[in-house]
């Protein structure tokens, strides 16, 4: 391979990192809108002063989607700024929305109505996309820039299966 070429391959992945900080950014900043404007409403509507549910109950829903949705914001910025900490963080996150995208796919397809089946369909799509994103990330380019450590790749497995553990558990 030339220099001319190396160089082109060079900001062909560079440009793919930051593409891939803005998506995630993004999604933690979507994902984290929808969570507060629900925890929000549930508040504001009078539905916990009801008794139908309560504030430890609405923690333990939604504290998973929470730091994702905050990991997401955090680890994309890194990533923007090509921080080793985006890096990983960015890793965990796509992993953990791949996952629980397909878990809430595959656990409402067969209880929705015909009209809402698009919905839960395109939970696989965005889980697909997760994938690619990770897929991406994992790659010799990436792995060459930041060059994980194995304690990097032990810390980041170990918070992946704690958030997995909470994501099966709660």
């Amino acid at each position: 391979m030339s220099l001319n070429q190396q160089a082109e391959m060079n900001k062909k992945w560079f440009l793919t990192e930051k593409i891939i900080a803005c998506l995630i950014t993004l999604w933690g900043m979507y994902t984290l809108y929808g969570i507060v404007a629900t925890i929000y409403g549930m508040i504001s509507s009078g539905f916990v002063k009801s008794g139908n549910t309560t504030y430890l109950q609405i923690l333990q829903t939604d504290h998973l989607g929470i730091l994702l949705s905050l990991g997401c914001i955090f680890g994309g910025i890194f990533l923007f700024y090509s921080d080793k900490t985006g890096w990983l963080l960015t890793l965990i996150c796509s992993s953990m929305f791949a996952i629980s995208l397909f878990m809430s796919a595959a656990a409402n397809r067969d209880n929705v109505k015909k009209t809402a089946l698009f919905f839960y369909q395109s939970y696989s799509v965005t889980a697909i996309l997760f994938v690619i994103i990770l897929i991406l990330l994992i790659q010799k380019p990436f792995r060459e820039k930041y060059q994980p450590t194995p304690k990097n790749w032990r810390t980041a497995g170990l918070i992946f299966i704690v958030l997995l553990a909470d994501k099966i558990l709660m």
